[in-house]
């Protein structure tokens, strides 16, 4: 379907991850050959560089597309564009319409979870790891944590602020927003992320195709959550996981595997590197 590719915009979680945080030897034999035969491979996530630098060996990727698209970094020359982050004001305003619907409030900044919500939110999570796994995808680990109430939107540099509730609340949270000023997405029913309305992983791969002298056509994106669907739009090939959202199946090109079932592998395999074999 894809004989042109020559960028891969890749997902983490939901796509190129498996629901333990591990990338299959599959997925890592498939982009391994796929950049040994001249693709680009950008991992395109809402987690921060230190935590895409945890998860995905160095030798994938060309570029890691981080918190949604706010940095760009270039694994050949160890340099990062960045974007805006969420102004004192916008994050108090944001903070306030939170606060009237008792939701989570979660941000990610210098490798830390940094929790700022009601105190008995922050009691439960602070004493009791069990609900610190089922939210966080660091498994819980105390020591990345910080607890604290609205001072510490002032202390550090935010990219996006996360929101986590049922999807009614979160959707009602989300219309409340002025989307000239912030952009709201969906990672999961029950995940939502804002951050100011040019940040995007479409974006991100906008920066990266003009950078290499690539046209739209010559990318493909995978994706399974609706933070993933200006980055499909972006490409000129979108390709939906089966365990994506239903906005994230609509849009697509086509549909791979789930990811626990190495999708990204599976389409790697057939329509990038088969297609250049059948026309040697």
């Amino acid at each position: 379907m894809t004989q042109t590719a020559k960028l891969l915009s890749v997902d983490l979680d939901g796509t190129l991850l498996r629901t333990d945080k591990t990338i299959s030897e599959r997925n890592i034999r498939a982009l391994k050959q796929a950049r040994a035969e001249g693709n680009l491979i950008a991992v395109n996530s809402g987690r921060d560089l230190h935590s895409i630098r945890e998860l995905v060996p160095e030798e994938l990727y060309d570029y890691a597309c981080c918190s949604n698209g706010y940095e760009v970094y270039s694994r050949q020359t160890g340099t990062s564009v960045y974007g805006k982050t969420l102004d004192d004001r916008e994050t108090g305003e944001i903070y306030r319409k939170a606060s009237r619907l008792f939701l989570l409030v979660i941000f990610f900044s210098e490798g830390k979870t940094v929790f700022c919500s009601h105190r008995w939110f922050g009691f439960l999570l602070k004493h009791f790891a069990y609900f610190r796994t089922l939210l966080f995808r660091d498994g819980g680990k105390s020591d990345l944590f910080e607890y604290g109430g609205a001072s510490l939107l002032k202390q550090y540099k935010i990219p996006k602020l996360c929101f986590a509730s049922s999807h009614s609340v979160l959707e009602r949270f989300a219309s409340s927003l002025d989307r000239d000023r912030y952009n709201a997405v969906f990672v999961s029913s029950f995940w939502l992320e804002v951050m100011p309305a040019e940040t995007s992983k479409g974006n991100a791969v906008r920066m990266i195709l003009e950078r290499e002298g690539m046209t739209k056509e010559q990318a493909v994106g995978f994706g399974d959550g609706d933070n993933d669907l200006e980055m499909l739009a972006a490409c000129g090939t979108a390709v939906a996981m089966k365990n994506a959202m239903p906005d994230v199946l609509k849009a697509a090109d086509c549909i791979t595997l789930s990811n626990m079932q190495d999708g990204v592998a599976a389409y790697i395999e057939e329509n990038i590197l088969r297609q250049k074999q059948n026309r040697i």
